[in-house]
């Protein structure tokens, strides 16, 4: 699944590039508070790999 959706906003940034734009430093600082304290294996075996 995460394939497909990495596929479709691929898909509409090609469609339509001038749509894309760089977050606030605000919410980059939102999000990082938010998954400070999330852990979190890149490595490990998702879902789909299962």
């Amino acid at each position: 699944m995460l394939e497909q959706f990495l596929n479709f906003l691929t898909r509409d940034l090609e469609k339509h590039p001038q749509l894309l734009q760089a977050i606030s430093s605000d919410l980059a600082s939102r999000i990082q508070s938010l998954v400070a304290e999330v852990e979190f294996d890149l490595d490990a075996p998702s879902d789909e790999d299962e």
